[in-house]
């Protein structure tokens, strides 16, 4: 299995003035969360800014069907890039796991849970 890594910024009702987060369970009616942690950019960003103009960042950031995206296949990179930073979520993740989580032992991280992405139905 592949693994792939991000850090995401913490949603929860810490985050920002904290309405976004008022917004947010007042809307999905979700009222039993204490934070989201999702790839969801629009709720969790990523942690850093990646340089685009840097030839390096490309060994690392992952295209995935034609899209680039904040996921990188290097941990040592990721962790490299916040190690000034605080409150945010380290992930490691697999695209469509071919087995249960309770039967993939990654040291050092826990079960956080599945994050469901919406399908893309554009023709090309």
């Amino acid at each position: 299995m592949t693994f792939w890594y991000t850090a995401k910024n913490s949603f929860d009702p810490s985050y920002g003035d904290g309405s976004s987060w008022k917004k947010y369970i007042e809307g999905s009616k979700l009222t039993q969360l204490k934070e989201v942690v999702s790839l969801d950019t629009m709720l969790c960003e990523l942690t850093f800014d990646p340089d685009y103009d840097n030839e390096e960042l490309y060994k690392y950031i992952i295209c995935d069907q034609h899209y680039v995206t904040d996921l990188f296949n290097s941990f040592d990179y990721v962790l490299k890039n916040v190690q000034d930073k605080s409150d945010f979520n380290l992930l490691a993740l697999i695209k469509e796991p071919d087995q249960e989580y309770k039967n993939i032992d990654l040291k050092d991280f826990e079960f956080a849970g599945y994050d469901l992405l919406d399908k893309d139905y554009s023709v090309s």
